[in-house]
């Protein structure tokens, strides 16, 4: 950083900072190790269906694409895409299959109400 305006030191190295650059030094390590304790977020993730699963990529590749753009970064965000889009072509297949046994079930039940009709049940 160049010098601040009529001073000899950039903010950053300016002693009369020393107090506000070591709080917010502080507060940067705290955000940066609590991870997903972030505001608005809960350190707990439910992964038992794949709208769960969904969300909760939902909320990580958010929480990726405000990190600084690196190499690293967009593997994550590939990555993360990648798994999402394998989650989505799970819960269509899983949609399709349950729509699926609920007409084999109406189906079947159909035929048992018509055999019994016609008194063979």
């Amino acid at each position: 950083m160049p010098p601040m305006a009529g001073r000899a030191h950039c903010w950053a190295h300016d002693p009369k900072n020393g107090e506000a650059r070591d709080a917010a030094r502080r507060r940067g390590g705290r955000r940066r190790h609590r991870g997903a304790a972030r505001e608005g977020t809960s350190g707990a993730v439910s992964l038992r269906t794949v709208s769960d699963i969904q969300a909760m990529l939902e909320r990580a590749a958010s929480e990726a694409m405000e990190l600084a753009n690196s190499n690293a970064r967009n593997r994550v965000v590939a990555t993360i895409a990648q798994v999402a889009l394998r989650a989505t072509e799970v819960g269509e297949l899983a949609h399709r299959l349950q729509s699926l046994e609920e007409r084999l079930k109406a189906r079947e039940q159909r035929e048992l109400t018509t055999w019994q009709s016609r008194g063979i049940g």
